[in-house]
């Protein structure tokens, strides 16, 4: 897949496989969208409305409270998106076991 720009997409970081359900804010407002997958660097999520390219966006994950990023590709529903700060590897652990339920662990 490419960028808008037309380059190569290239990965500095491991994707780690997630259905996570978060709140997207827009200029246009908020929504729920599911994160599918995360790594320190972005995020790959479904969306069901059109975003913009480059588009400015502010996403509430569980875990880890509001993060800002920037849209960098979209596929249909899938929007990929880089952190304007990038997460540490604690955070994305944070991120991945906020959805962890142990059932009978009561």
């Amino acid at each position: 897949m490419t960028q808008f720009d037309g380059t190569p997409e290239r990965r500095g970081s491991a994707r780690h496989e997630a259905e996570i359900c978060c709140v997207l804010e827009t200029r246009d407002g908020a929504m729920e969208v599911t994160l599918q997958n995360m790594s320190t660097d972005g995020i790959l999520f479904r969306c069901p409305v059109p975003i913009e390219p480059n588009a400015q966006i502010r996403l509430s994950i569980p875990g880890l409270g509001p993060r800002t990023l920037q849209v960098i590709r979209i596929n249909k529903e899938q929007i990929g998106a880089v952190f304007d700060v990038p997460l540490t590897c604690c955070d994305v652990a944070d991120a991945l076991l906020e959805k962890v339920v142990v059932s009978d662990a009561f």
